[in-house]
């Protein structure tokens, strides 16, 4: 069996506040902040290992400055991304009806998973539902990968998922491990590709390594 792993953000959520709105509330350059609250350190809090206000002291710490209301910052962050791909996600429900099963592996801090599934009722059509704050993985990690793949059945093959995101560094450690893979850019592209894979053909992200 066929089965098909989308990423979130990007694919069905994207920003619907300039990003000034995150950045402003910090007092910080946006510059300065965006590196640091979207650098390296956001994969402990991604992955559900540190509380909001563990994650603002190492950002705090890293930058050398104190963020001016951490509170506001993370209510702007939450805020962010609510605007919805109907497009993709009549594609997930034509699936869903089709008998094709369906997962889905977003990184997502614990307080953006509250709001999304308050807004999100088509959460449902994914089985198995993979956040990170939820697993305490994040993508690229490898570890991620592995938990949505148990989650479609222990003897599930990784070639026989075809995993869906528009950031190149998940692509290609899932590419790795052996999933099918593709460069989400638009509903199109990821028709064709799931169409393909449903027929048995192969599927790779050009890229990947």
């Amino acid at each position: 069996m066929r089965v098909i792993l989308f990423d979130l953000y990007g694919l069905f959520v994207v920003p619907s506040e300039p990003l000034e709105t995150v950045s402003g509330p910090s007092g910080w350059e946006p510059e300065l902040f965006w590196r640091h609250w979207m650098g390296p350190l956001r994969h402990v809090y991604n992955a559900g290992l540190v509380s909001d206000a563990e994650f603002g002291a190492m950002v705090e710490e890293a930058a050398g400055r104190e963020l001016a209301d951490l509170e506001a910052v993370v209510a702007a962050d939450v805020a962010l991304c609510h605007t919805y791909d109907n497009a993709l996600i009549a594609f997930v429900q034509e699936l869903h009806a089709r008998g094709v099963r369906t997962g889905l592996l977003s990184n997502i801090t614990a307080a953006e998973a509250v709001r999304q599934r308050e807004l999100s009722p088509w959460f449902e059509l994914f089985d198995p539902l993979c956040l990170s704050c939820d697993i305490h993985a994040a993508k690229p990690e490898p570890e991620a990968f592995h938990i949505a793949l148990s989650g479609f059945g222990t003897e599930m093959d990784p070639a026989d998922v075809l995993f869906l995101d528009d950031t190149v560094e998940n692509l290609e450690t899932a590419h790795r491990l052996g999933f099918a893979t593709h460069h989400y850019l638009d509903v199109t592209g990821a028709r064709n590709a799931i169409e393909q894979h449903l027929l048995g053909q192969r599927v790779c992200f050009e890229t990947a390594r």
